[in-house]
């Protein structure tokens, strides 16, 4: 899987999303957070996975924060 693979699918966990979003890094890895510090970070290619690396979980967190949300 490439770099742009692992980042395309990364997924806001269903009910979580609450911008502004941020990285936090941890001995097992980093994971993105939302507005309340919690982690949001999910993938389509693999299931219950949580953390990622550094690198991925920044590129990650830059994309949503940078998404444009309308309030339904």
């Amino acid at each position: 899987m490439t770099e742009q693979q692992a980042i395309d699918g990364a997924r806001i966990s269903p009910g979580l999303a609450k911008s502004p979003y941020s990285v936090e890094t941890y001995s097992i890895g980093s994971c993105v957070c939302n507005a309340d510090g919690f982690n949001v970070l999910s993938f389509a290619h693999k299931p219950g996975a949580k953390f990622t690396t550094q690198t991925r979980a920044q590129a990650i967190c830059d994309r949503w924060n940078s998404l444009e949300v309308v309030a339904p």
